[in-house]
């Protein structure tokens, strides 16, 4: 079973997500945060094998997390699940060590595609994105 926490501060998107992971049985929801002091809470009570993070949420620094999380929670993979494809965003979260960077408007059946790809170790990087990221 792939465990994740799904890190939005949009709680239509998160109970979207939510519903449609439903369908998967190899994944399971355990919990979910709408901001950054909730999240940092619940990672410490919750371990997960995926976290689906949003880049931007209330009294969040993206930069400053994502370090911090690789350091303290090693085995989880940092899935980031935005609506910004800003090519800024991408290459310095790639060269922080996310596993994945996918759009929040990408069809609900790759998000249990991309979370079991990046469990596994693989990484997914959405096709927009990744012409956005290496565009010149």
């Amino acid at each position: 079973m792939i465990r994740i926490i799904l890190a939005d501060d949009h709680p239509p998107f998160r109970a979207g997500i939510i519903q449609g992971l439903g369908q998967a049985q190899d994944i399971q929801v355990v919990g979910e945060a709408g901001d950054g002091p909730a999240l940092s809470l619940l990672l410490q009570r919750v371990s997960a094998d995926v976290l689906l993070l949003d880049i931007r949420m209330p009294d969040f620094e993206i930069y400053k997390a994502v370090p911090q999380f690789k350091a303290q929670y090693p085995r989880m993979k940092i899935l980031i699940v935005t609506a910004h494809d800003d090519r800024t965003y991408v290459q310095r979260l790639i060269n922080l060590g996310i596993a994945g960077f996918m759009l929040k408007d990408e069809a609900l059946g790759t998000y249990a595609r991309v979370i079991r790809d990046v469990a596994g170790g693989g990484m997914y990087v959405s096709p927009r994105v990744a012409r956005v990221a290496l565009a010149k």
